[in-house]
């Protein structure tokens, strides 16, 4: 399988990278400049972890289970911006500027990661064998009656 996850995260980490709104909520003081650190962190050790995968030889549980970490730490990452953005209020750069980085993270950021996680579970699928599967469910033992499910796969 040919490494499309790298070529990807290089084009989202040049996106965030260009995005002027988060650049001047982090310039303004709007913003902490850690949310968009951890997430670039995290995407460029996807990225690497994502190249060993695809390095010969490098097709291991090993580097699929930190790419597996990276990708879900990045996960938490946009929400932690995604956050952060809601939360900012009497923005010293301007509520317009607040709503284009929401915008953005919201319409671009989280759509690209969530075909990332495609590509991820493509991965994962080539790599792992189900060894087998659970799923179990109860219906109105919640106080509000909805039902509750699980589904748990193991792997060998």
């Amino acid at each position: 399988m040919a490494d499309i996850l790298s070529p990807s995260i290089s084009s989202i980490i040049n996106e965030i990278d260009g995005e002027l709104s988060l650049g001047e909520l982090v310039k303004k003081g709007d913003l902490d400049k850690a949310y968009l650190d951890e997430l670039v962190d995290s995407l460029k050790k996807m990225r690497s972890a994502s190249n060993d995968l695809h390095s010969p030889g490098g097709a291991t549980k090993g580097n699929l289970s930190d790419l597996l970490a990276h990708m879900s730490s990045a996960d938490a990452a946009i929400y932690m911006l995604s956050n952060a953005l809601d939360n900012t209020k009497n923005s010293n750069a301007g509520q317009s500027v607040i709503n284009t980085a929401s915008s953005f993270v919201s319409n671009i950021l989280k759509p690209w990661l969530t075909s990332l996680w495609k590509g991820v579970w493509a991965i994962f699928q080539k790599m792992s064998n189900v060894k087998g599967w659970k799923i179990s469910g109860q219906l109105g033992s919640s106080m509000l009656g909805f039902a509750k499910s699980s589904i748990e796969i193991s792997f060998d």
